[in-house]
């Protein structure tokens, strides 16, 4: 599907036309099935977006084009459209200038920003920022965090995600979740995620021993499986998590505490 020739005039629509395309196509296409390989879209968020009550953003683009199967230059065409939809001035006379430069920025910011997973930390700073109240007084994050890093390491990862865009500063000095720009993983990047799960898995040995039970909750279960029930309760735990998914887009947006919840699977020595 050329984004060109179709004289598109929204992502939203072209999403939209994309789908229809797909279920037309191939007649066994799911949404809900195809969004279960993916972290950052789920139903819910297309939904939403094709009903014009979310907005596309450019840190979504590279999972929507997995999700619509866009050749590379479909996914650049469609990229291009995105960032086209971003607000870049109140004048008309002046956008086509800043545009420019803006996209320019971006450029220049891709090649050079590191990845969010450098520090496992920067993942909770950054949602930590979704509490209003933090956005208001910002100084209440250290005690938000304080079972994962000290006020320098926080204050660190503060600085780092202002700097890439993650964050920023509003005009009376909120510091809020921005548009983050679309970087460049390194090739070790599923050594940081891996790293990423081990500090998981250490916050939640931590709130055993730190939260009341009133204020946590924690379940293990120890069960023999053989290839097929091993392949039936994989499919429950994705099928949970793209529920959990769906929570996250649409009910967690804000709140008063940050949690974390982690699923795990795992065998408990050498497999055949």
């Amino acid at each position: 599907m050329d984004i060109e020739k179709e004289h598109l005039q929204s992502s939203a629509e072209f999403i939209k036309t994309r789908l229809q395309n797909l279920k037309t196509e191939r007649p066994h296409f799911s949404i809900r099935n195809e969004c279960l390989k993916l972290r950052k879209v789920s139903p819910t968020l297309v939904s939403l977006m094709l009903q014009g009550k979310r907005k596309v953003s450019l840190d979504r683009v590279d999972e929507l084009s997995i999700l619509l199967k866009l050749s590379p230059s479909e996914k650049q065409a469609f990229k291009n459209l995105v960032e086209s939809e971003m607000p870049i001035s109140r004048n008309p006379q002046k956008k086509s200038t800043v545009e420019k430069t803006l996209l320019k920025e971006i450029k220049k910011r891709n090649e050079v920003s590191d990845s969010i997973l450098t520090n496992f930390l920067n993942i909770y700073v950054k949602d930590a920022f979704q509490i209003k109240e933090l956005q208001e007084h910002p100084e209440l994050i250290y005690k938000k965090l304080a079972f994962l890093a000290d006020e320098k390491s926080i204050r660190k990862s503060i600085h780092f995600l202002l700097r890439e865009g993650y964050l920023r500063k509003t005009l009376d000095n909120k510091i809020v979740l921005d548009q983050p720009l679309s970087v460049k993983e390194p090739k070790e990047a599923h050594l940081l995620v891996r790293r990423f799960h081990k500090k998981a898995l250490k916050l939640a040995a931590v709130g055993l021993d730190l939260v009341p039970t009133d204020k946590r909750i924690a379940n293990t279960f120890i069960v023999p499986l053989d290839q097929t029930t091993y392949f039936e309760l994989q499919d429950m735990i994705r099928s949970f998590a793209d529920q959990l998914k769906e929570f996250c887009e649409t009910r967690a947006l804000q709140g008063e505490n940050l949690y974390q919840l982690t699923l795990n699977l795992t065998p408990t020595g050498d497999l055949k």
